[in-house]
């Protein structure tokens, strides 16, 4: 149990009780009641709000119990194969057809890949200029280029030192 200590300074014009009642500390004292009838009051006021307190409690932890998320299944999930995927066949090495014989070429053989690699090494020196030819072109990157721009294009590229 705590202990509060409550220092009170009178005027001679009032008595204490009248003291204690215009400062709050006495809600439930009567006008007139006898002293001695005070703490019990106020022992009765503790039992109350430790009671009510004990009630909101048992409130609140039915209240959080109703809320909680629903139980999970603990039914084993579904049963997963464990035989090796089927194979997909593959055309050999040699049979293979290369990209670049598909890839667009420019007259003079000029690819889209020989443009990347050639860019890739003036785009840290030169990005404004490689881009405005780009636009001059109508092209926002060189994978939207025609390819009746790429030996214009790498050669602009070449130019560049």
């Amino acid at each position: 149990m705590a202990k509060i200590t409550i220092s009170i300074e009178l005027d001679s014009s009032e008595t204490l009780q009248e003291v204690l009642q215009s400062n709050g500390l006495l809600p439930f004292q009567a006008q007139g009641q006898p002293a001695a009838e005070v703490p019990t009051q106020l022992e009765k006021s503790v039992e109350e709000t430790r009671k009510d307190l004990i009630e909101t409690r048992e409130q609140v932890s039915s209240y959080i119990k109703s809320i909680q998320a629903p139980e999970v299944s603990t039914q084993p999930a579904a049963e997963v194969s464990t035989q090796p995927a089927k194979e997909v066949p593959t055309q050999p090495a040699a049979e293979a057809t290369p990209l670049d014989e598909e890839a667009p070429k420019s007259e003079n053989g000029v690819t889209l890949a020989a443009l990347r690699e050639t860019l890739s090494s003036k785009v840290g020196t030169h990005r404004a200029a490689l881009k405005e030819k780009l636009n001059s072109l109508d092209a926002a990157t060189v994978s939207t280029l025609a390819p009746e721009h790429y030996d214009e294009f790498m050669t602009f590229m070449q130019g560049l030192k």
